[in-house]
């Protein structure tokens, strides 16, 4: 893989527990690991939970709830 389009599709393709150590990883790699800590977090109906550290916006809340529909 060498474009950045070919890891996003690879990335599209892991496991939702594969993705969510790929956000960990990257958050950490770019010095937030606060951010990485948040997506660790999720409530019971599967949504990141914040722990003030990190803001969720509308269009943060509008893709989380386009990918809790696809599951």
């Amino acid at each position: 893989m060498s474009t950045l389009t070919e890891i996003e599709a690879a990335a599209a393709k892991l496991p939702a527990e594969q993705q969510a150590e790929l956000i960990r990883f990257l958050a950490a790699q770019q010095g937030h690991p606060t951010a990485a800590t948040v997506i660790a977090q999720r409530s019971q109906r599967g949504f990141p939970i914040s722990k003030g550290a990190v803001a969720f916006g509308s269009a943060e809340v509008a893709h989380i709830e386009h990918e809790t529909d696809r599951e």
